[in-house]
């Protein structure tokens, strides 16, 4: 993980300050721009003086493109809202909402990533993960593929 651009984070906190009606929010640490992401920014970010439902670690996914941006957010709510065990969506806002992109705010998954990053002294010991990995995956897919599609 490492440091945001410096204008995304100050932007950021303004929208969830006017979200929230909380001139007075603030982070309750620096945020952390957090790798992953093949095209959206990416912020972890806790906040300080929260209402309920954002007093919580937090992603903030700020995406580039305002048709791509539509369907991830419907993506995240719905499978999320039909039990599959995905963050929570907590706030989204298209281009006009304040960050000039489009954005979705949701809970922080626990957790690591399935596969670290993986240098060679390490390889050997992750063998069994990244064998499993096919299986795992499947399993997932076939769960999200029993989800209702109408609502998508």
């Amino acid at each position: 993980m490492t440091t945001p651009p410096p204008d995304l984070a100050p932007a950021v906190l303004d929208v969830l300050r006017r979200h929230t009606g909380n001139p007075e929010l603030q982070y309750a640490e620096p945020p952390v721009r957090v790798s992953g992401g093949f095209w959206a920014d990416i912020l972890a970010v806790r906040l300080e003086g929260a209402p309920p439902e954002l007093d919580r670690d937090l992603i903030v996914r700020v995406m580039p493109e305002d048709e791509a941006a539509r369907r991830e957010i419907v993506v995240h709510t719905q499978v999320a809202a039909q039990g599959f065990p995905a963050p929570a969506v907590r706030l989204t806002g298209d281009a006009t909402a304040g960050l000039g992109r489009p954005f979705i705010v949701m809970d922080r998954a626990p957790g690591r990533p399935l596969i670290p990053e993986l240098g060679a002294a390490s390889l050997l010991a992750h063998i069994p993960s990244i064998v499993r990995m096919p299986v795992r995956l499947a399993r997932v897919a076939a769960r999200l593929h029993a989800l209702d599609p109408a609502p998508l």
